[in-house]
């Protein structure tokens, strides 16, 4: 029994320790909003991580050009501005339509079951936003522990371009 639970772990690194951590608070925190809050904040994980892999390359040499910052701060800096603008929009949005959010009514039961299921949903996704946030930067520590030896890691990098991109381009103790 020992034996095979080891062998399931074999080649876990602390990446992958640290995301069912993120996974089960995800599930945790879904207990404190509605659920309709909790969608929200789905949708807006989900729009960050389109809209930041989609723009962060062009963005950022836009800001390589305009101020002269370094491709390996420019693109990071570009993923991570992108997502904070899209938060700030999405809470703005959230404030100006909190009247018409508080008029939705779900059962109990749907309501519990639905925001822990997206607490999860949004963690994953976190974790997957943080991934590719880390990728991005010219850290060789994260881009081999992460996108290289963490199964997690591992899988979203060969999954999506952004990260797929810097981490095939950039080996251990090269410089964009």
């Amino acid at each position: 029994m020992t034996a095979s639970i080891i062998t399931i772990f074999r080649g876990f690194n602390w990446y992958d320790a640290l995301v069912p951590v993120v996974l089960a608070y995800g599930i945790w925190d879904g207990r404190k909003a509605p659920l309709i809050e909790k969608i929200l904040g789905v949708a807006e994980m989900a729009l960050a991580l389109v809209v930041g892999i989609a723009w962060y390359a062009p963005l950022a040499i836009l800001l390589e050009f305009l101020a002269g910052v370094s491709s390996a701060a420019a693109r990071p800096a570009m993923f991570i501005g992108i997502a904070t603008v899209i938060r700030v929009a999405s809470l703005i949005a959230q404030h100006l339509a909190r009247r018409q959010l508080a008029r939705v009514r779900l059962s109990h039961r749907t309501d519990l079951v639905g925001r822990h299921l997206a607490g999860f949903v949004w963690a994953v996704e976190l974790m997957i936003w943080i991934t590719i946030a880390l990728c991005l930067t010219n850290a060789p520590f994260f881009r081999d522990q992460i996108a290289r030896q963490s199964k997690f890691g591992a899988a979203v990098t060969k999954r999506l371009p952004a990260a797929v991109i810097m981490t095939s381009q950039c080996g251990p103790g090269s410089s964009l």
